[in-house]
Protein backbone atom coordinates (compact mmCIF):
# COMPACT_ATOMS: atom_id res chain seq x y z
CA UNK A 1 0.00 0.00 0.00
CA UNK A 2 1.49 3.29 -1.05
CA UNK A 3 0.89 6.77 0.50
CA UNK A 4 -1.58 7.91 -2.07
CA UNK A 5 -3.25 4.55 -2.00
CA UNK A 6 -2.97 4.96 1.57
CA UNK A 7 -4.44 8.67 1.25
CA UNK A 8 -7.03 7.52 -0.64
CA UNK A 9 -8.12 5.00 1.81
CA UNK A 10 -8.75 7.28 4.61
CA UNK A 11 -10.47 9.85 2.79
CA UNK A 12 -13.37 6.71 1.81
CA UNK A 13 -13.23 5.99 5.81
CA UNK A 14 -14.00 9.26 6.50
CA UNK A 15 -16.90 9.71 3.83
CA UNK A 16 -18.22 6.10 5.80
CA UNK A 17 -17.77 6.80 9.47
CA UNK A 18 -20.62 8.33 11.06
CA UNK A 19 -18.37 10.28 13.90
CA UNK A 20 -16.74 11.83 11.45
CA UNK A 21 -19.68 13.04 8.84
CA UNK A 22 -21.67 14.51 11.93
CA UNK A 23 -18.51 16.22 13.60
CA UNK A 24 -17.29 17.77 10.31
CA UNK A 25 -20.30 17.92 8.47
CA UNK A 26 -23.75 17.71 10.21
CA UNK A 27 -23.34 19.66 12.93
CA UNK A 28 -21.60 22.87 10.88
CA UNK A 29 -24.52 22.45 8.01
CA UNK A 30 -27.23 22.49 10.86
CA UNK A 31 -25.49 25.70 12.54
CA UNK A 32 -24.59 27.53 9.37
CA UNK A 33 -28.36 26.90 8.17
CA UNK A 34 -30.10 28.01 11.07
CA UNK A 35 -27.90 31.46 11.46
CA UNK A 36 -28.81 31.71 7.67
CA UNK A 37 -32.77 31.09 8.06
CA UNK A 38 -33.01 33.46 11.06
CA UNK A 39 -30.98 35.97 9.45
CA UNK A 40 -33.18 36.11 6.60
CA UNK A 41 -36.48 35.99 9.34
CA UNK A 42 -34.98 39.16 10.52
CA UNK A 43 -34.05 41.06 7.00
CA UNK A 44 -37.86 40.26 6.56
CA UNK A 45 -39.70 40.88 9.83
CA UNK A 46 -37.66 44.65 9.74
CA UNK A 47 -37.82 45.22 6.37
CA UNK A 48 -40.91 45.03 5.72
CA UNK A 49 -41.93 47.25 8.48
CA UNK A 50 -43.42 50.86 7.23
CA UNK A 51 -43.00 52.65 10.21
CA UNK A 52 -40.63 55.20 11.35
CA UNK A 53 -38.44 53.34 13.13
CA UNK A 54 -38.23 51.20 10.10
CA UNK A 55 -37.09 54.47 7.88
CA UNK A 56 -33.43 56.09 8.45
CA UNK A 57 -33.59 60.18 7.45
CA UNK A 58 -30.82 61.31 6.78
CA UNK A 59 -30.72 65.32 7.39
CA UNK A 60 -27.76 67.63 5.76
CA UNK A 61 -27.23 71.15 7.02
CA UNK A 62 -29.97 73.84 6.93
CA UNK A 63 -33.29 71.45 7.30
CA UNK A 64 -34.30 72.38 10.42
CA UNK A 65 -37.77 72.99 9.48
CA UNK A 66 -38.06 69.60 8.06
CA UNK A 67 -36.40 67.99 10.67
CA UNK A 68 -38.39 69.26 13.31
CA UNK A 69 -41.46 68.21 11.72
CA UNK A 70 -39.90 64.40 10.77
CA UNK A 71 -39.27 64.61 14.94
CA UNK A 72 -42.92 64.99 15.79
CA UNK A 73 -43.51 62.14 14.08
CA UNK A 74 -41.02 60.04 15.30
CA UNK A 75 -39.09 59.39 12.41
CA UNK A 76 -35.44 57.85 12.55
CA UNK A 77 -34.07 61.25 12.06
CA UNK A 78 -30.04 61.43 12.23
CA UNK A 79 -27.19 63.78 10.89
CA UNK A 80 -25.71 63.02 7.16
CA UNK A 81 -22.49 61.84 8.75
CA UNK A 82 -24.59 58.69 10.08
CA UNK A 83 -24.88 57.96 6.19
CA UNK A 84 -22.37 54.59 6.16
CA UNK A 85 -23.69 53.49 9.36
CA UNK A 86 -27.95 53.74 7.99
CA UNK A 87 -26.71 52.18 4.80
CA UNK A 88 -24.81 49.08 7.10
CA UNK A 89 -28.22 48.84 8.86
CA UNK A 90 -30.32 48.86 5.42
CA UNK A 91 -28.07 45.71 4.52
CA UNK A 92 -28.19 43.71 7.33
CA UNK A 93 -31.82 43.81 7.32
CA UNK A 94 -31.83 46.31 10.68
CA UNK A 95 -33.49 49.52 8.74
CA UNK A 96 -35.87 49.27 5.69
CA UNK A 97 -34.53 52.39 3.90
CA UNK A 98 -32.71 55.43 4.08
CA UNK A 99 -33.52 58.67 2.37
CA UNK A 100 -30.68 61.30 2.08
CA UNK A 101 -32.22 65.07 2.33
CA UNK A 102 -29.72 67.52 0.71
CA UNK A 103 -29.08 70.60 2.24
CA UNK A 104 -30.97 73.50 2.60
CA UNK A 105 -33.81 71.88 0.59
CA UNK A 106 -36.32 73.80 1.45
CA UNK A 107 -34.65 76.82 0.33
CA UNK A 108 -34.05 75.35 -2.49
CA UNK A 109 -37.67 73.80 -3.19
CA UNK A 110 -38.63 77.89 -2.44
CA UNK A 111 -36.73 79.02 -5.35
CA UNK A 112 -38.15 76.66 -7.89
CA UNK A 113 -34.98 74.60 -8.25
CA UNK A 114 -35.79 70.78 -7.03
CA UNK A 115 -33.32 68.48 -6.79
CA UNK A 116 -33.85 64.42 -6.27
CA UNK A 117 -33.14 63.21 -3.22
CA UNK A 118 -31.66 59.93 -2.62
CA UNK A 119 -32.96 56.31 -1.44
CA UNK A 120 -31.20 53.55 -0.26
CA UNK A 121 -33.36 50.11 -0.13
CA UNK A 122 -33.03 46.28 -0.34
CA UNK A 123 -36.14 45.98 -2.80
CA UNK A 124 -38.78 48.34 -3.65
CA UNK A 125 -41.13 46.61 -0.88
CA UNK A 126 -39.10 48.69 1.66
CA UNK A 127 -39.70 52.05 1.10
CA UNK A 128 -41.49 53.87 3.49
CA UNK A 129 -45.09 55.37 2.17
CA UNK A 130 -45.47 57.20 5.26
CA UNK A 131 -42.24 58.72 5.14
CA UNK A 132 -42.95 59.83 0.83
CA UNK A 133 -46.61 60.56 1.39
CA UNK A 134 -45.03 63.38 4.37
CA UNK A 135 -42.36 64.56 2.01
CA UNK A 136 -44.89 65.04 -0.68
CA UNK A 137 -47.13 67.64 1.35
CA UNK A 138 -43.70 69.28 2.64
CA UNK A 139 -42.67 69.71 -0.76
CA UNK A 140 -45.82 71.08 -1.86
CA UNK A 141 -46.20 73.24 0.92
CA UNK A 142 -42.35 74.94 0.28
CA UNK A 143 -43.39 75.20 -3.41
CA UNK A 144 -46.54 77.21 -2.35
CA UNK A 145 -44.27 79.33 -0.58
CA UNK A 146 -42.05 79.70 -3.27
CA UNK A 147 -45.06 80.81 -5.50
CA UNK A 148 -46.09 83.36 -3.16
CA UNK A 149 -42.48 84.71 -3.37
CA UNK A 150 -43.45 85.04 -7.39
CA UNK A 151 -41.27 81.88 -8.23
CA UNK A 152 -42.59 79.80 -11.35
CA UNK A 153 -43.75 76.41 -10.24
CA UNK A 154 -42.72 73.80 -11.39
CA UNK A 155 -46.29 71.14 -12.01
CA UNK A 156 -44.22 68.05 -11.66
CA UNK A 157 -42.39 69.52 -8.39
CA UNK A 158 -44.03 67.10 -6.14
CA UNK A 159 -42.89 63.70 -7.77
CA UNK A 160 -39.48 64.98 -8.82
CA UNK A 161 -38.07 64.17 -5.65
CA UNK A 162 -37.99 60.53 -5.38
CA UNK A 163 -37.18 59.84 -8.89
CA UNK A 164 -33.82 59.30 -7.76
CA UNK A 165 -33.57 55.61 -6.11
CA UNK A 166 -30.49 53.91 -5.88
CA UNK A 167 -30.68 50.18 -4.05
CA UNK A 168 -27.82 49.36 -1.46
CA UNK A 169 -27.16 45.60 -3.16
CA UNK A 170 -26.04 47.33 -6.09
CA UNK A 171 -24.29 50.24 -5.33
CA UNK A 172 -23.11 50.08 -1.86
CA UNK A 173 -21.53 46.41 -1.92
CA UNK A 174 -18.33 47.73 0.39
CA UNK A 175 -21.06 48.45 3.12
CA UNK A 176 -21.51 44.77 3.18
CA UNK A 177 -18.53 43.53 3.32
CA UNK A 178 -18.61 41.43 6.60
CA UNK A 179 -22.07 40.63 6.04
CA UNK A 180 -21.70 36.62 7.45
CA UNK A 181 -19.08 37.27 9.49
CA UNK A 182 -20.42 35.53 12.38
CA UNK A 183 -21.33 32.46 10.01
CA UNK A 184 -17.41 32.22 8.84
CA UNK A 185 -16.15 32.27 12.39
CA UNK A 186 -18.23 29.13 13.24
CA UNK A 187 -16.60 27.39 10.17
CA UNK A 188 -13.59 27.98 11.90
CA UNK A 189 -14.67 26.82 15.80
CA UNK A 190 -15.94 23.51 14.46
CA UNK A 191 -12.43 23.36 11.87
CA UNK A 192 -10.83 23.65 15.13
CA UNK A 193 -13.17 20.91 16.83
CA UNK A 194 -12.50 18.71 14.15
CA UNK A 195 -8.43 18.88 15.45
CA UNK A 196 -9.86 16.74 18.75
CA UNK A 197 -11.33 14.28 16.36
CA UNK A 198 -8.27 13.87 14.18
CA UNK A 199 -6.45 13.52 17.18
CA UNK A 200 -9.20 10.70 18.31
CA UNK A 201 -9.09 9.17 15.09
CA UNK A 202 -5.93 8.56 15.25
CA UNK A 203 -5.81 6.91 19.01
CA UNK A 204 -8.10 4.29 18.09
CA UNK A 205 -6.58 3.66 14.81
CA UNK A 206 -3.51 2.62 16.69
CA UNK A 207 -5.26 1.14 19.52
CA UNK A 208 -6.84 -0.91 17.50
CA UNK A 209 -3.79 -2.24 15.73
CA UNK A 210 -5.02 -0.96 12.78
CA UNK A 211 -1.83 1.66 12.33
CA UNK A 212 0.42 -0.95 13.57
CA UNK A 213 -1.23 -3.61 10.49
CA UNK A 214 -0.03 -0.53 8.01
CA UNK A 215 3.17 -1.14 8.71
CA UNK A 216 3.65 -4.16 6.66
CA UNK A 217 3.74 -1.80 3.37
CA UNK A 218 6.97 -0.29 2.52
CA UNK A 219 6.01 3.48 3.80
CA UNK A 220 7.46 4.40 7.46
CA UNK A 221 4.96 5.22 9.84
CA UNK A 222 5.95 8.47 9.95
CA UNK A 223 4.01 8.77 6.35
CA UNK A 224 1.52 6.77 6.80
CA UNK A 225 0.41 9.18 9.82
CA UNK A 226 1.14 12.09 7.60
CA UNK A 227 -0.92 10.32 4.56
CA UNK A 228 -3.99 9.54 7.49
CA UNK A 229 -3.50 13.88 8.27
CA UNK A 230 -3.60 14.99 4.48
CA UNK A 231 -6.43 12.77 4.05
CA UNK A 232 -8.42 14.57 7.19
CA UNK A 233 -7.23 18.31 5.99
CA UNK A 234 -8.40 17.41 2.54
CA UNK A 235 -12.19 16.21 3.82
CA UNK A 236 -12.13 19.46 6.27
CA UNK A 237 -10.86 21.58 3.01
CA UNK A 238 -13.59 20.31 0.57
CA UNK A 239 -16.33 20.54 2.84
CA UNK A 240 -15.70 23.92 4.33
CA UNK A 241 -14.99 25.37 0.99
CA UNK A 242 -18.60 23.72 -0.29
CA UNK A 243 -20.23 25.66 3.16
CA UNK A 244 -17.86 28.93 2.28
CA UNK A 245 -19.73 28.83 -1.34
CA UNK A 246 -22.56 29.04 0.04
CA UNK A 247 -22.45 31.79 2.29
CA UNK A 248 -20.27 33.58 -0.43
CA UNK A 249 -23.68 33.05 -2.70
CA UNK A 250 -26.31 34.32 0.38
CA UNK A 251 -23.92 37.29 1.69
CA UNK A 252 -22.46 38.23 -2.23
CA UNK A 253 -19.36 37.89 -0.48
CA UNK A 254 -17.02 40.37 -2.27
CA UNK A 255 -13.52 38.75 -4.04
CA UNK A 256 -11.33 40.31 -0.87
CA UNK A 257 -13.60 39.16 1.48
CA UNK A 258 -13.91 35.03 0.01
CA UNK A 259 -9.93 35.52 -0.07
CA UNK A 260 -9.12 36.14 3.39
CA UNK A 261 -12.13 33.29 4.83
CA UNK A 262 -10.35 30.79 2.35
CA UNK A 263 -6.75 31.95 3.92
CA UNK A 264 -8.00 31.69 7.31
CA UNK A 265 -10.13 28.20 6.58
CA UNK A 266 -6.44 26.91 5.53
CA UNK A 267 -5.01 28.52 8.64
CA UNK A 268 -7.62 26.44 11.28
CA UNK A 269 -7.41 23.04 9.10
CA UNK A 270 -3.37 23.27 9.22
CA UNK A 271 -3.65 23.96 13.16
CA UNK A 272 -6.00 21.24 13.57
CA UNK A 273 -4.58 19.01 12.52
CA UNK A 274 -1.07 19.78 14.22
CA UNK A 275 -3.49 19.81 17.24
CA UNK A 276 -4.74 16.97 16.77
CA UNK A 277 -1.31 14.95 15.77
CA UNK A 278 0.13 16.41 19.60
CA UNK A 279 -3.35 14.94 20.93
CA UNK A 280 -2.39 11.53 19.35
CA UNK A 281 1.36 11.44 20.87
CA UNK A 282 -0.01 12.23 24.40
CA UNK A 283 -3.22 10.53 25.02
CA UNK A 284 -3.33 6.16 24.58
CA UNK A 285 -7.05 6.48 25.33
CA UNK A 286 -9.87 7.86 23.01
CA UNK A 287 -11.80 8.60 25.77
CA UNK A 288 -9.53 10.48 27.80
CA UNK A 289 -8.36 12.47 24.25
CA UNK A 290 -11.72 13.53 23.80
CA UNK A 291 -12.15 14.59 27.12
CA UNK A 292 -9.02 16.72 27.40
CA UNK A 293 -8.94 17.71 23.95
CA UNK A 294 -12.22 19.47 24.51
CA UNK A 295 -10.80 21.09 27.38
CA UNK A 296 -8.00 22.55 24.95
CA UNK A 297 -10.45 23.23 22.42
CA UNK A 298 -12.46 25.31 24.77
CA UNK A 299 -9.38 27.14 26.19
CA UNK A 300 -8.68 28.43 23.17
CA UNK A 301 -12.06 29.80 22.33
CA UNK A 302 -11.98 31.24 25.99
CA UNK A 303 -8.52 32.86 25.31
CA UNK A 304 -10.24 34.18 22.42
CA UNK A 305 -13.00 35.61 24.21
CA UNK A 306 -10.63 37.64 26.41
CA UNK A 307 -8.42 39.23 24.06
CA UNK A 308 -11.81 41.32 22.73
CA UNK A 309 -12.19 42.46 26.59
CA UNK A 310 -9.43 45.49 26.89
CA UNK A 311 -11.02 46.41 29.58
CA UNK A 312 -9.33 43.06 31.20
CA UNK A 313 -5.55 44.79 31.05
CA UNK A 314 -3.32 42.16 30.87
CA UNK A 315 -5.39 39.12 30.45
CA UNK A 316 -6.52 40.71 27.30
CA UNK A 317 -2.93 40.53 25.96
CA UNK A 318 -3.04 36.96 27.49
CA UNK A 319 -6.28 36.11 24.90
CA UNK A 320 -4.10 36.19 21.92
CA UNK A 321 -1.89 33.13 23.19
CA UNK A 322 -5.01 31.56 21.25
CA UNK A 323 -4.87 31.01 17.37
CA UNK A 324 -8.55 31.68 17.31
CA UNK A 325 -7.99 35.19 18.43
CA UNK A 326 -5.73 36.13 15.82
CA UNK A 327 -8.09 34.27 13.32
CA UNK A 328 -11.37 36.51 14.12
CA UNK A 329 -8.79 39.82 14.30
CA UNK A 330 -7.80 38.99 10.53
CA UNK A 331 -11.14 38.79 9.48
CA UNK A 332 -12.67 41.56 11.18
CA UNK A 333 -9.93 44.06 10.10
CA UNK A 334 -8.60 42.36 7.21
CA UNK A 335 -4.90 42.70 7.71
CA UNK A 336 -2.70 39.34 7.42
CA UNK A 337 -0.10 40.77 9.26
CA UNK A 338 1.07 39.80 12.24
CA UNK A 339 -1.85 37.23 12.36
CA UNK A 340 -0.76 34.61 9.77
CA UNK A 341 2.80 34.65 11.28
CA UNK A 342 1.65 33.82 14.26
CA UNK A 343 -0.40 31.39 13.80
CA UNK A 344 1.94 29.72 11.44
CA UNK A 345 4.32 29.40 13.66
CA UNK A 346 1.90 28.10 16.56
CA UNK A 347 1.25 25.18 13.63
CA UNK A 348 4.50 24.75 13.44
CA UNK A 349 5.38 24.44 17.16
CA UNK A 350 2.71 21.81 17.48
CA UNK A 351 3.71 19.94 14.40
CA UNK A 352 7.55 19.74 15.52
CA UNK A 353 6.19 18.41 19.15
CA UNK A 354 3.81 15.61 17.58
CA UNK A 355 5.97 14.69 15.20
CA UNK A 356 9.61 14.28 17.04
CA UNK A 357 10.69 10.74 17.27
CA UNK A 358 7.00 9.64 15.51
CA UNK A 359 8.42 7.02 13.67
CA UNK A 360 9.68 4.82 16.98
CA UNK A 361 5.96 5.76 18.67
CA UNK A 362 3.82 4.35 15.76
CA UNK A 363 5.88 1.08 15.96
CA UNK A 364 4.92 0.64 19.58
Amino acid sequence: MNALRFFYFHIRRLVKEPSSLISMVLLPACIVSLFIFLDANQQASSANQDSPTATVILLAEGNEDLGKLLDEQEFNVKPLTYQAKAIKQVQRGMAGVVYVIPAHYSKILQEGHPSAIQVFRRDKATQSQLFEQLLRDWVAKQSLTGQLKAKKLNPNMIEQPLKTQVKVIEQGKEVGDKQGLSQVVLLLVYILLSGIVVGVDLVTFKKDGSLRRSLVSALPGWQLTLAFLLANASFMLLVNALFLGVLAVYYAFPLAYMGQALTLILLAILFSCSLGLVLFRLFKDPQLCMSLGTLVWLLILGLAFISQKEALGIWHQLGFLSPFAWMVQILDRGQYFPGVLIILLMTGALFTAGSLQLEKYVQE
